[in-house]
């Protein structure tokens, strides 16, 4: 095994664990932001304007940002951890597919983020909508 294909490898592993890790924080952010466990704060959760104005769009949005999380995590990880076993046989190969990997996974993550910002958006109107009537 020459140097290069030893640090494709290392690469390989790499993009893969990070991919692993960005998927399973924006579950666990989602997961506690959603019941409640974890409340508006600047240290853990989807920290946007939109989504820190009260509990009730923290809430919608942690949860609204679960569907694309749970879906990166369920569709790419396992993909990434295939390839894994074959990082021997074509590192440079692999290594470009984990990177493609990651990068959907980043995609997603944005997706999610997306999908909490409309969801505390939408919260906030009706709030704003019902107190004013």
């Amino acid at each position: 095994m020459t140097e290069n294909e030893l640090g494709l490898i290392v690469l390989s592993v790499t993009l893969f664990v990070s991919t692993l890790l960005i998927a399973l924080a924006a579950i666990i952010s989602g997961e506690l932001g959603s019941r409640s466990i974890n409340h508006p704060n600047h240290f853990v959760g989807i920290r946007l304007a939109s989504t820190m104005k009260s509990q009730a769009t923290w809430v919608a949005a942690h949860k609204a940002s679960l569907r694309p999380a749970y879906f990166a995590a369920v569709s790419l990880v396992p993909v990434g951890a295939i390839l894994l076993i074959f990082v021997r046989q074509n590192p440079l190969a692999v290594t470009v597919l984990e990177g493609v990997l990651f990068l959907a996974c980043c995609v997603w993550e944005a997706v999610a983020i997306v999908a909490a910002v409309k969801a505390a958006r939408a919260v906030e109107a009706a709030s704003h909508k019902a107190g004013t009537r």
